[in-house]
C-alpha cells in the first residue's frame, strides 16, 4: 500500500494453498524483492510490514528488513 509519507506498507501476500516448497517460498521472494524495487521507484524511503508468520517473517529477515517488536513483529526496510 502506498501512503503519502515516505513509508510504504507490505502486508502478507495471497498465494495459490497448492503450490508448496520452494516453488512457492522463491515466488513470495520474488514478490517481496519486486515490491521493494517498486518502492524505490516510487521515492518511499521504507517499507513497513507487520506479520506474525514465522516463515515470512524469517524471509523478510533475510531480505534485508529489521525486526522492531516482539509479540507482534514489525519489520521495516529502508530502500532509499
Amino acid at each position: 500500500y502506498e501512503t503519502n509519507s515516505a513509508f510504504c506498507w507490505f502486508t502478507f501476500p495471497i498465494s495459490d494453498p497448492s503450490i508448496r516448497g520452494f516453488r512457492r517460498k522463491s515466488g513470495v521472494r520474488h514478490l517481496i524483492i519486486a515490491c521493494e524495487e517498486l518502492a524505490r521507484e516510487l521515492g518511499f524511503a521504507y517499507i513497513y510490514s507487520s506479520i506474525r508468520n514465522p516463515n515470512m517473517i524469517t524471509l523478510q529477515k533475510q531480505l534485508g528488513f529489521s525486526e522492531g517488536g516482539i509479540n507482534h513483529t514489525e519489520l521495516i526496510k529502508k530502500v532509499n
